[in-house]
C-alpha cells in the first residue's frame, strides 16, 4: 500500500456542513472531548487500499470474529487519534470521513490538537439523524445514566445485545425487555462487552473489554481498555493500573470524576458494516436540543 501524500489527502477530503462553533458544545465530552461500523477492525494508517474499495482512507478492513486491543490502530496516525473518541472506540469504529476531515484541518493548523473534536461521535446523533431525520445538539445537562443508556440503545437498535429474561441476550432495550449485563457476565459468542460511565450533568465516557490481562497477577482474566477523547487508547486507568475490574478502576481525571457506572452491553464482532453512531450533520442554524 502506498501512503497518501498531504496533497492527495486534501483532494480526498469531502466538504462537510459541520460548523466550527460546535466544538464549544462538545468540549469536555468523553474526557476531552461520525457513521459507525460495529465490529469492523480496520487498519487506521490513512493509506490507499489495494482492494476495490479505493475510497477508503483507512485501508483494508479485516475480521476475525473477536475484538482485540490494538492501540496502534487508534494512536499512530494523528488524524485518527484526534478525531475519534471513547464512543467510537467502544464500538470498534474507525470513521474514514472524520479522519479525512481531521487530516485536512491538522494540515492547516497542526498546533490546534483539539480542533478535530467536532467529528466525535455522540450517543443519540445517529438515531436522530438517521431514524428521525432531524438535527439535534447534545445537551450536557442531560448526562445521566438513564438518558445516555437510552441514546446508546437507540443508536444500536437491532444490533447491541442486552441481558434479557432468564439471562438470555436480547436486542431490545427497556424495562420489559433487555437491561444491563453484570460486570461478571460473559457476552455471547462473537461479541464483546462495553460499558458507559458518566459524571452526571457534565460528561460521559466508554470502555470496552477486549484483551487478556497482561499483568501476572491478573493471568487468565479479561481486561478493559478505553480512548480518552483526543488522547491515546490505553489499557490503564487514571492511576496507571491495568483495568481488570472496571467497577474498582480509578476513573478520576483532575477535577472530573466518572462516579456512575451506568451499565454493560455487548457489541457484536461481526462482518456487517452497520451504522450505529454518528457525528453532528445538521446545519448551523437549523437544530434543536436533544432530550434523548
Amino acid at each position: 500500500m502506498a501512503a497518501v501524500s498531504p496533497r492527495q489527502f486534501l483532494i480526498l477530503s469531502v466538504i462537510s456542513n459541520v460548523y466550527a462553533d460546535e466544538v464549544s458544545d462538545l468540549a469536555g465530552v468523553c474526557l476531552l472531548q461520525g457513521s459507525s461500523r460495529i465490529g469492523i477492525r480496520a487498519h487506521a494508517t490513512i493509506a490507499m487500499s489495494n482492494s476495490s474499495n479505493t475510497n477508503s482512507l483507512l485501508g483494508k478492513s479485516h475480521f476475525d470474529g473477536f475484538i482485540e486491543f490494538e492501540p496502534e490502530q487508534w494512536n499512530a496516525n494523528p488524524a485518527v487519534l484526534r478525531s475519534h473518541n471513547c464512543y467510537e472506540y467502544s464500538l470498534n469504529d474507525l470513521d474514514n470521513t472524520a479522519a479525512s476531515h481531521c487530516g485536512e484541518m491538522l494540515e492547516k493548523n497542526p498546533s490546534n490538537k483539539k480542533q478535530c473534536r467536532r467529528w466525535f461521535h455522540i450517543p443519540g446523533y445517529r438515531y436522530h439523524q438517521h431514524d428521525l431525520h432531524e438535527a439535534v445538539r447534545f445537551n450536557k445537562s442531560t448526562v445521566t445514566c438513564e438518558h445516555m443508556l437510552k441514546r446508546v440503545a437507540l443508536d444500536g437498535a437491532g444490533t447491541l445485545l442486552w441481558s434479557g429474561p432468564d439471562g438470555k441476550p436480547t436486542k431490545e432495550y427497556g424495562p420489559k425487555s433487555g437491561k444491563s449485563w453484570k460486570h461478571s457476565d460473559q457476552c455471547p459468542d462473537g461479541s464483546y462487552m462495553a460499558s458507559l460511565v458518566v459524571q452526571p450533568g457534565k460528561r460521559f465516557h466508554f470502555y470496552r473489554r477486549d484483551h487478556m490481562c497482561l499483568n501476572p497477577e491478573n493471568k487468565d482474566k479479561r481486561c478493559w481498555s478505553h480512548k480518552p477523547g483526543i488522547l491515546n487508547a490505553t489499557r490503564f486507568d487514571s492511576k496507571g493500573h491495568e483495568i481488570v475490574n472496571l467497577l474498582k478502576a480509578d476513573r478520576s481525571y483532575g477535577k472530573h470524576s466518572y462516579t456512575d457506572v451506568c451499565g454493560f452491553y455487548c457489541v457484536p464482532s461481526n462482518k456487517l458494516a452497520m451504522t450505529h453512531s454518528e457525528f453532528f450533520r445538521g446545519t448551523k442554524n437549523k437544530w434543536k436540543w436533544a432530550v434523548v
